[in-house]
């Protein structure tokens, strides 16, 4: 039987495990590198989640106010590291209702159950980000 100094150790374990087994889990499905670019033209990249969705890559953001959305916002030129492939591309945000679901089945579908954990825990508001291959991309 445990005692109370037992089940509280117990307890204030379990959200670094399951916080450690999500990460591990989420570093063994397809994880990419957006680089997105600041005022200054220094380059930022965030790993993150993609999907191919009717024939471009397509990415999610959990909410507005992370950096890497505002970046897109100022200067929509950015490259996805997939595969170890870097690719120019030109991100546009698509409030739509119809793409917000499209991306969010799509994720579910190929993430699983950690993209439903996410969904719980950290996506709010999702934002549905397409991306269509640069001008000046040959």
């Amino acid at each position: 039987m445990l005692n109370f100094r037992g089940l509280l150790l117990l307890v204030a374990s379990l959200p670094v495990l399951v916080a450690g087994g999500t990460w591990v889990v989420g570093q063994q499905i397809e994880v990419a590198v957006l680089r997105t670019y600041g005022a200054d033209g220094h380059g930022h990249d965030t790993k993150l989640w993609v999907v191919d969705h009717q024939g471009q890559p397509w990415l999610r953001a959990g909410g507005e106010r992370l950096s890497w959305i505002e970046r897109i916002r100022q200067n929509p030129r950015v490259e996805l590291v997939r595969h170890g492939v870097t690719t120019a591309y030109t991100a546009s945000i698509d409030d739509a209702p119809e793409a917000k679901l499209a991306v969010n089945a799509a994720m579910a579908d190929k993430y699983g159950w950690i993209d439903r954990w996410f969904e719980i825990f950290a996506r709010h508001d999702p934002i549905a980000i397409r991306l269509d291959p640069a001008p000046d991309a040959s």
